[in-house]
């Protein structure tokens, strides 16, 4: 059974909710959007989605993601099976 959606870098069409969720035979999951902030095309989008899908009663939650600098050894300090040898 499905228990909840996370939507990363995107979001959903308004029109999709205006026609559909309405009318769907089914309850639309607790939803989770993540996008990244700098994106504002899709941020604006995704505030629709969390307004819609709040205002219909479905928990949903806004996870904006910041840039960060990337460095040679960035994937090693978060990947433990990546040496800093093979991170940049």
């Amino acid at each position: 059974m499905l228990q909840g959606a996370i939507i990363q870098i995107m979001g959903v069409p308004s029109n999709i909710w205006s026609e559909h969720l309405p009318s769907l035979k089914w309850q639309y999951p607790p939803a989770a959007f993540v996008h990244m902030t700098r994106d504002s095309r899709t941020a604006a989008v995704v505030a629709d989605d969390v307004a819609a899908l709040s205002k219909a009663g479905i928990p949903t939650v806004e996870i904006r993601v910041e840039p960060a600098a990337m460095t040679p050894a960035t994937f090693a300090a978060a990947i433990e099976e990546v040496r800093t040898a093979d991170s940049h």
